[in-house]
């Protein structure tokens, strides 16, 4: 190569010069980038992109316990192919919430022997056929069948998902990333709501087949890209890796348990504690019956008489909680968790007591200013019973 091509770059156009300059800049600071990452052994792209991982499977989650609102709603004393009474609809409701211990019990087993990874795509099966049987339901027991199969799945979502929210992420990020299940929860109410109120059941359960397996392809692309990291890069096991394996390398299909020692762990005083402070506090917080009317919520507003559309009030209220779960994302680290906690039941006890103040006081159709007091408490309580619930 002679001078005269060495000193060519000199002549090149001064938008030219800013450019190589720019990605000059670009590779210097990807190079010292993942030197860092490899260094501290943490890796905060993926563990974002885990964090999506989890969240699509708790949207199916979501989507499946809000469908019975959107159900009920159409389906109670309708005119067609499938109607449902008071029975039949405390039924629909209900097998979700009554089938989802079964699955939990269930979903501790199944992570042990097939490892996280596989336990989070394994499960979208069943979220797909139950989806496709109520898309094709013709009868009740048709119906039926296909909430059994969504309830126990949720159940089976549980652990997976929760040892995931824990693992996946430093100390300093985990309270973030952990609030932002409660923004994809949210979503998925405020979704299935929406879709509910201006499409009709079925075409409400043809979208919800979509998400298991738009799941499934992402975590299937995210498993393969992790694979080619692995053998590309030789320090890649010092990385987060959150396709099936542990912290310490193991594969997840390793013989790493056994019932007796689970169990033993259990009774355990580091467990007891904090469990003794969990179970009692999440019991109150549901003890307040909104879960339990939910999948009524429709007809719960009709009774209300509130100001605007009962479809449209059961909207509004999955935005408050989207709302919510964002107050969170930005007041945990600030507020703490015990602070926020403590405020926020306190604020959600008074809503649920003037709210059932309100049933009995106030029979018949109200004035149209008292007709808003209802929806400002259930806006008030949604708003903060998301920070509470996913304060975690």
């Amino acid at each position: 190569m002679t001078a005269k091509h060495l000193a060519a770059p000199r002549n090149l156009p001064h938008a030219q010069e800013k450019f190589l300059s720019l990605v000059i800049v670009v590779v210097i600071y990807s190079t010292v980038h993942n030197q860092t990452v490899a260094a501290s052994g943490r890796n905060d792209y993926n563990v974002v992109l885990a964090t999506m991982a989890c969240n699509l499977v708790a949207l199916n989650v979501i989507i499946t316990l809000a469908f019975s609102t959107v159900a009920i709603a159409q389906l109670y004393l309708a005119e067609g192919d499938l109607s449902l009474d008071s029975v039949q609809a405390s039924w629909i409701a209900s097998i979700p919430y009554i089938c989802q211990p079964v699955g939990s019990i269930m979903s501790g087993f199944l992570v042990q022997l097939l490892g996280r990874k596989f336990s989070l795509m394994l499960v979208n099966a069943p979220f797909l056929i139950g989806w496709m049987l109520v898309c094709t339901a013709k009868s009740f027991e048709q119906f039926v069948a296909a909430q059994v199969i969504l309830g126990v799945t949720i159940g089976l979502c549980e652990a997976p998902l929760n040892t995931y929210y824990g693992e996946i992420s430093q100390p300093e990020l985990r309270g973030i990333l952990a609030g932002t299940a409660g923004v994809s929860y949210q979503s998925g109410f405020f979704l299935e709501y929406l879709l509910g109120t201006v499409t009709h059941w079925r075409t409400v359960a043809i979208v919800n087949a979509v998400f298991p397996v738009v799941t499934v392809i992402y975590l299937s692309q995210r498993a393969a890209l992790r694979t080619l990291q692995e053998a590309e890069q030789p320090e890649a096991d010092t990385l987060l890796d959150w396709s099936g394996h542990q912290a310490n390398g193991k594969a997840p299909g390793a013989p790493r348990w056994n019932c007796l020692h689970t169990a033993r762990d259990l009774f355990r005083p580091p467990t007891l504690r904090p469990l003794s402070l969990v179970i009692p506090f999440f019991f109150f917080v549901h003890w307040s019956g909104m879960t339990a009317i939910r999948p009524y919520m429709v007809h719960v507003f009709e009774s209300f008489h509130v100001p605007i559309d009962p479809n449209w009030a059961t909207v509004v209220s999955a935005g408050t909680g989207i709302l919510g779960s964002m107050c969170l994302l930005l007041l945990v680290h600030s507020a703490g968790k015990r602070f926020l906690s403590l405020c926020c039941t306190s604020l959600c006890f008074v809503a649920c007591l003037l709210l059932g103040l309100y049933a009995f006081m106030v029979p018949g159709v109200p004035d149209p200013a008292v007709q808003w007091l209802p929806l400002i408490l259930f806006i008030v309580f949604y708003l903060e019973k998301r920070v509470v619930l996913r304060r975690r």
